[in-house]
């Protein structure tokens, strides 16, 4: 829907706000508490939105420092065939920096937990498509003497229709944490 544009001179009408409110970028649409290794959310993914944001924020209570994971669901099964590839660039204060390749596994690698902090942003293209799903992540996370942060791209190979997503720490530690998940409002 296109937004007006005003002239000088021109009333900004209380509808016209409104109309200027509702065409926002991001549109909030759920928020979850995730308090197990594995948080599985469904109905997330509607066709109102090709793509979303989420941002998951915490502490995990075991690890120093894993690896999140996201496998997409379709009517609460959670998809674990071995078609998601991942690609990663992360720095530690103990390692520096690395680079790695992971294919042909069974969930997407998609950002970073700890123990005492987690931020993970992540933008999914696609999901309720049928086409390919990727994954755009950003992290960073500190506890005791370690602190990561770290870029995750990665995708599910394969032209498939989701409506949820499982989020796993990869040790099986329990995570403390909240994710929101808002949708990229189409223009």
């Amino acid at each position: 829907m296109a937004i007006k544009t005003y002239v000088a001179g021109e009333i900004l009408t209380a509808a016209s706000t409104n109309e200027i409110l509702a065409n926002s970028g991001l549109v909030y649409v759920s928020t979850v508490a995730m308090t197990t290794a594995t948080t599985n959310i469904d109905g997330c993914f509607t066709s109102t939105y090709d793509n979303y944001r989420v941002i998951i924020e915490g502490t995990s209570a075991n690890a120093v420092s894993t690896d999140m994971r996201i496998a997409f669901r379709t009517s609460g099964v959670t998809n674990n065939t071995a078609i998601y590839y991942s690609n990663i660039l992360f720095a530690t204060n103990i390692t520096g920096p690395s680079w790695a390749y992971v294919g042909a596994a069974v969930s997407a690698y998609a950002g970073v937990t700890a123990d005492v902090h987690l931020t993970n942003g992540l933008d999914i293209f696609s999901p309720k498509l049928a086409k390919v799903t990727s994954i755009s992540a950003q992290g960073n996370g500190f506890g005791n003497s370690l602190a990561v942060v770290g870029n995750w791209y990665s995708n599910f190979n394969a032209a498939t229709v989701f409506d949820g997503m499982a989020i796993r720490n990869t040790n099986g530690d329990v995570f403390t944490a909240t994710c929101t998940i808002y949708g990229y409002r189409k223009a």
